[in-house]
């Protein structure tokens, strides 16, 4: 995945209240910081590495798909379970899409866990997140 999109994807995992994971989780997923991350992606005090961009790329892949879910104990402790079998978190959706100059309500599953679409703001927006003039 290249660094912009690794930025697009994880700033939106920033703003989702209603994760899958945590920061916590997630960092172990990837083998870095929480900490780290959040400075290289929600603040932007150190630069992407090689190396950090290939481990956050697969731990994203692994949330897109299910292999991971967060389980709970009886006394309230937390942790991850890697499945055997990817189970995606799919939800019903409701979105308004810009297609071919025309809004358009698509309706149907989607996957909880999937940062990669565009939500309606990225698609007629440019990237100071004013609205283009069509």
């Amino acid at each position: 995945m290249t660094k912009a999109e690794l930025f697009r994807q994880m700033a939106r995992f920033a703003k989702d209240t209603n994760r899958a994971v945590s920061w916590d989780f997630f960092a172990e997923m990837t083998g870095i910081s929480a900490q780290h991350l959040q400075d290289v992606f929600v603040t932007r005090k150190h630069p992407m590495t090689e190396t950090t961009q290939i481990r956050v790329t697969r731990a994203l892949e692994k949330l897109k798909r299910g292999d991971v879910t967060v389980m709970q104990n009886r006394d309230r402790t937390r942790f991850l379970q890697y499945n055997k079998e990817p189970k995606p978190r799919v939800v019903r959706d409701n979105r308004i899409a810009f297609e071919n100059g025309q809004f358009k309500l698509q309706i149907g599953l989607r996957n909880k866990s999937d940062y990669s679409h565009q939500d309606l703001n990225e698609q007629i927006g440019d990237r100071n997140g004013r609205i283009k003039v069509l």
